[in-house]
């Protein structure tokens, strides 16, 4: 499910510096991924920027491409910013063979874009908590 913005045929927008705050998040805890957006463009314009997670180990099977959360960014002509999303670890549940909602620890794939299609892609892992 894409969220269509609002573009005018002069407005183009890049995504560089794509980075996730921690390699290994622990159950219960919270993990920031950013990136920087660029209007390239002649004109203001508006990008509705998408944040997709997967899931590459749970014990189920999940979506390719699940949408975890997105924002909608207004940028004149050259002008910068950076949109940081905070996921927590709850973010990430499922419900399980048993039926009850779960979080498993694992490998986690995360893109953000203007679309599911983004290549800017990057990894984190949830871990056991050491308590």
């Amino acid at each position: 499910l894409d969220v269509p913005a609002i573009r005018d045929p002069g407005t183009k927008f890049e995504y560089s510096n794509f980075r996730v705050s921690e390699a290994e998040v622990p159950l219960g805890g919270t993990i920031a991924i950013s990136a920087d957006l660029t209007n390239c463009g002649d004109s203001e314009g508006e990008e509705v920027v998408q944040l997709y997670t997967r899931d590459l180990v749970a014990s189920i099977t999940r979506p390719v491409k699940e949408l975890k959360g997105f924002t909608r960014v207004r940028l004149l002509p050259g002008e910068s910013k950076s949109v940081t999303f905070e996921l927590h670890t709850d973010d990430l549940a499922f419900f399980g063979r048993d039926g009850k909602r779960t979080v498993e620890p694992g490998l986690f794939l995360v893109w953000i874009g203007g679309s599911s299609n983004t290549d800017h892609r990057s990894e984190f892992r949830i871990i056991q908590s050491q308590d």
